[in-house]
């Protein structure tokens, strides 16, 4: 993280990506330094000159090896950093790998442990994936502003 950047302004940004039947959800899998796990979407922080959109699809490729278009902006949601913007992304391949974080290149502890397709059905609990179906329900009646 560049050293002029206060932790509070680092904004993210994250892929909403569903398989083609809509039944499953890519998401990644951390691990903190103390063991606690969680699953959240493809994503990261945007880097100086980046755009959100082009953050987005940067962050799918490194955590899982999948390439990506970029559809529209579902939402943003506060963390504890900043803003996290997400996007829905479409892929063609569906085969994940699991990739690494630069930042943490050579460091011994990877918090990126984990990339897999997920039913959404036991996910929609998840506040980033519960965002996206929100945003998606209100995509499919009009009422969001896809633009």
């Amino acid at each position: 993280m560049d050293a002029n950047v206060r932790p509070r302004d680092r904004p993210r940004a994250s892929a909403a990506v569903f398989r083609r039947d809509g039944a499953d959800i890519l998401m990644v899998k951390h691990r903190r330094e103390n063991g606690v796990e969680y699953w959240q979407l493809p994503g990261g922080g945007v880097t100086a000159g980046e755009r959100h959109g082009e953050t987005a699809l940067r962050e799918l490729h490194e955590e899982t090896g999948l390439s990506g278009r970029l559809g529209p902006r579902l939402f943003s949601l506060a963390y504890k950093y900043g803003m996290s913007t997400t996007y829905l992304v479409t892929v063609d391949d569906e085969d994940v790998v699991l990739g690494c974080d630069p930042e943490e290149a050579g460091a011994s502890h990877q918090k990126l442990v984990g990339c897999a397709w997920r039913p959404v059905a036991k996910v929609r609990t998840n506040p980033e994936v519960a965002e996206a179906l929100r945003a998606l329900s209100r995509i499919a009646d009009g009422s969001l502003d896809t633009c």
